[in-house]
């Protein structure tokens, strides 16, 4: 892919967040990750080269959402989106689980992308129940972020995974969004689950709502033998190139074809992705995919971008365990709307 392709970039901007959810890459045996360093991205000279005028102009959204933090937990959020915006970037989508800083906080982010961004947020559940997931998170203080970010009239969406423990709330949510001003709700299906069972998390039971891709995983099986085969044989669709031309920023400047491949990096030592990644790219000279040191047209042209990632695909031994779990073609691993195991409705204003 060029960097004249890109549609947009998706950001880690931070490895800071207040909760400890127990599926998040983050968190280990209920504690943050040690391996994980904990930092903000900052304005700095390769950021200012990598959001160039240009660059900006082509973009249709950048998104705040990543693998390790909350875009909110950060420091200096609001100005590195004015300084996005004064680039002349035309929509910014800002995700968090809506229980950290303060109405007045929210309000003025709010009012920051009314008419030319969105903000959503991740909350699954209503009262004490969403922190059943979402682990150390407060009702009250949601509710009262929630009701501060409406009252500017900002896009609102509701992003909630239903479990079996909250799908009696599905209603009660519906409305309380309705009522708030929200634009849309998306009930997502826990579709991890059919790959990683959570002791003490379930799928909900409303077929509605329940994964998609757990009938397709007993298909895989039948077909291939097992979900490991499958994923070393699969033909690969890249969504990230073929569908939603973007990039994946985190928060140390590194530059990766996609959220999925970001996380790696900082699994266990002995995880069968973080050994794929490093098997494929030891090779290469540190900070290969940094932005600090190189200009995104050179990353993209390095060979772990230009012909490396897509030959592994065709070698069951060099490819990717995240490339065939998340691209193959039989199986919907993600939640994204486009691709199944999600239900987006459209909510009439109050």
């Amino acid at each position: 892919m060029q960097a004249s392709q890109i549609r947009s970039v998706q950001l880690d901007f931070t490895s800071k967040c207040n909760l400890l959810c127990p599926s998040c890459a983050r968190v280990e045996e209920g504690a943050v990750n040690p391996r994980l360093p904990i930092r903000d991205l900052k304005w700095s000279p390769g950021i200012d080269r990598l959001f160039s005028p240009y660059f900006c102009a082509q973009l249709e959204f950048i998104l705040f959402s990543g693998n390790y933090g909350d875009a909110a937990a950060a420091s200096g959020l609001p100005p590195f989106i004015e300084r996005l915006f004064a680039r002349d970037v035309t929509f910014i989508v800002i995700s968090s689980n809506g229980s950290l800083r303060t109405p007045e906080w929210w309000s003025d982010l709010g009012k920051q992308l009314k008419g030319r961004g969105q903000i959503i947020f991740s909350i699954d559940g209503m009262g004490n129940v969403n922190a059943r997931y979402r682990v150390g998170s407060s009702w009250e203080k949601i509710l009262a972020n929630m009701e501060a970010a409406a009252e500017t009239g900002v896009f609102l969406r509701w992003d909630y995974i239903v479990f079996r423990h909250n799908e009696h709330q599905i209603e009660e949510a519906r409305d309380l969004a309705r009522r708030l001003g929200f634009s849309q709700i998306n009930f997502r299906s826990p579709s991890r689950l059919s790959l990683q069972p959570s002791k003490g998390y379930e799928a909900p039971l409303n077929p509605q709502y329940a994964p998609q891709n757990a009938q397709q995983l007993t298909q895989i099986q039948e077909k291939f033998g097992s979900f490991e085969s499958y994923v070393r044989k699969t033909r690969i669709h890249c969504k990230m190139k073929h569908d939603r031309p973007s990039v994946f920023l985190d928060f140390q400047g590194d530059i990766w074809p996609c959220t999925w491949l970001g996380a790696p990096p900082y699994l266990p030592p002995s995880h069968p992705q973080r050994l794929d990644l490093e098997k494929l790219t030891r090779h290469y000279e540190p900070g290969f995919n940094n932005i600090e040191k190189f200009t995104i047209e050179e990353i993209l042209s390095h060979p772990f971008f230009a012909r490396d990632l897509e030959e592994s695909w065709q070698d069951s031994a060099r490819r990717l365990f995240t490339c065939g779990r998340t691209c193959g073609e039989d199986f919907n691993y993600t939640c994204f709307p486009q691709y199944g195991n999600t239900r987006m409705e459209t909510l009439p204003r109050p």
